[in-house]
C-alpha cells in the first residue's frame, strides 16, 4: 500500500514508520526485529520503538530494502525517510554501490570507420611502422582511440624527429579499430599536448645563436633572413651545417628559397607616419 504521506528529512539519522502504519501494510508486531533503541526529536524527547521493520520500499521504478524503526506517536506523516535512505538513493560511497546510467539513456559505442577511412589509416600505420616511428605494443598499460582527421596533403611524410623518453613511450600508445593491433610511438608525435613546448625547446637548442641575427624560429617554421644579398648564401650555410650536425631533417615540399620583399623607399614613408618604422623598412629595403 503507497505511503501518501512520507517527509524526507536530511537531518534524521534513520528512517521512522508510524505503529499504526503496521496494519496497513499487513504487519504486526510479531514482524518487528527486537530492538532496545530509543529515538528523540529537536524538541529532546525520548520515544521508545517497538522494534525495527525491513520492508521493500518502491520508489518510481526502484526497490529498496529499507529498514524502519516503529514508534506510537502522533504525526500528520506515515514515515519519515532519513539520511540512511537519501545517501542510498543519491551517493555512492563504494564502486558496487554505482548500479550505471539506464542504456536507453546513454551507452558507449565503438567508434567506426568508413572503408575508406580504414584503409587511409592502416596505409599510414604502415607507413610509420616502416620509418620506425612506431612499434607494436606488447604489453600495453593505456590506449587512445584514433581519431582520424584528413589534412589537404594526404600523403605527406610526418617530419617527427624528436624521440620519446623510455618511461614514457608505453603512455602515448594506441589501438587501431580493426583486427591488426596496438601500437606505441618511438619518435614522439606532434599531437601530443607538449609537443609545441617540445618542439621549441629542440629548435632553440640548434639555433640559439643564430635567433634574432640571421633566423627567426617558431616551433617548428624557420625563417632565414639577411640584411644584404651578398650575405644571403653565407647566412643560409649556417644552419644548414647546423642541421647537419644535429641530423634535423626539413620538409622540401615547405621550403621556399630567394624569397624576399623590396620596398621602395619612398612608398614606405607615404604609407607609414611613424619615423621609427620609417627606419626600419626604409634599411630593408
Amino acid at each position: 500500500m503507497p505511503f501518501k504521506k512520507i517527509l524526507i528529512d536530511q537531518g534524521a539519522v534513520v528512517n521512522i514508520l508510524l505503529y499504526k502504519r503496521l496494519e496497513k501494510l499487513g504487519k504486526t508486531k510479531t514482524d518487528l526485529i527486537p530492538t532496545e533503541l530509543t529515538v528523540s526529536n529537536f524538541a529532546g524527547t525520548i520515544t521508545a520503538t517497538h522494534g525495527i521493520l525491513i520492508a521493500e520500499l518502491e520508489v518510481s521504478s526502484k526497490n529498496l530494502m529499507v529498514s524502519y524503526l516503529v514508534v506510537d506517536i502522533t504525526s500528520s506523516y506515515h514515515a519519515l525517510m532519513g539520511r540512511d535512505w537519501i545517501h542510498q538513493n543519491y551517493f555512492a560511497w563504494h564502486y558496487h554501490e554505482m548500479l550505471g546510467l539506464n542504456r536507453d539513456l546513454a551507452k558507449h559505442l565503438k567508434r567506426k570507420m568508413s572503408i575508406e577511412t580504414d584503409l587511409k589509416v592502416k596505409e599510414e600505420i604502415e607507413r610509420l611502422l616502416k620509418a620506425w616511428f612506431i612499434r607494436p605494443a606488447r604489453y600495453v598499460e593505456w590506449l587512445a582511440n584514433i581519431v582520424h582527421v584528413l589534412k589537404k596533403i594526404a600523403k605527406v611524410m610526418r617530419y617527427n624527429q624528436i624521440m620519446v623518453a623510455e618511461k614514457g613511450i608505453k603512455k602515448i600508445a594506441f589501438r587501431y579499430p580493426s583486427a591488426i593491433g596496438a601500437y606505441e610511438y618511438v619518435v614522439k608525435p606532434f599531437e601530443l599536448k607538449n609537443a609545441v613546448a617540445t618542439n621549441q625547446r629542440a629548435t632553440n637548442a640548434i639555433f640559439h645563436d643564430m635567433i634574432r641575427h640571421t633566423l627567426e624560429v617558431y616551433i617548428d617554421d624557420v625563417v632565414i633572413k639577411s640584411q644584404e644579398k651578398a650575405e644571403h648564401v653565407e647566412n643560409l650555410r649556417k644552419p644548414f651545417t647546423r642541421m647537419r650536425k644535429y641530423q634535423l631533417k626539413i620538409n622540401p615540399k615547405k621550403c621556399a628559397f630567394r624569397i624576399g620583399i623590396e620596398v621602395e623607399k619612398n612608398k614606405a614613408k607615404d604609407r607609414c607616419t611613424n619615423p621609427k618604422k620609417q627606419e626600419r623598412i626604409a634599411k630593408s629595403a
